[in-house]
């Protein structure tokens, strides 16, 4: 987006907020909410998934990332999985990401999917190491 374009942007925004009586410290709240609505409109106009990541940026999802995100807890383990495991546990995943309807899924939504599939696949001691994996410990 070109300078004049967000200066405008601005200004629109700011005499919005003037004209409604919106005071200062509202401003982050209704901001962070726009900034979903917009992000996930814009989602929804696109192919595929896309990851909302904890730090509030946006990235395409991606199935081999998570495909070695699972593979790498399953390598710290004594019984790694297999890569037929690990296609099917991404399987199971997508699916429940797309039976949300929801193009536009944070992070955590990913995360649980992947316990909740591990688990009910019985690959518990995955399970443990991937918690552990994606919270850094």
């Amino acid at each position: 987006m070109d300078s004049t374009s967000f200066r405008q942007m601005t200004d629109y925004i700011v005499d919005l907020c003037r004209n409604n009586n919106v005071n200062v410290s509202e401003i982050p709240e209704i901001f962070e909410k726009l900034k979903m609505d917009v992000l996930k409109r814009l989602a929804e106009q696109s192919d595929g998934l896309y990851v909302l990541k904890k730090k509030g940026y946006v990235e395409k999802f991606d199935e081999d990332k998570l495909f070695l995100s699972i593979g790498n807890a399953s390598d710290e383990i004594e019984e790694p999985l297999t890569s037929g495991d690990i296609h099917n546990i991404v399987r199971n995943v997508v699916k429940i990401l797309e039976d949300k309807k929801e193009k536009l899924i944070p992070s955590g939504d990913i995360r649980e999917a992947v316990l909740n599939t591990l688990n009910d696949m019985a690959f518990f001691e995955v399970h443990k190491k991937y918690k552990d994996y994606v919270s850094g410990k």
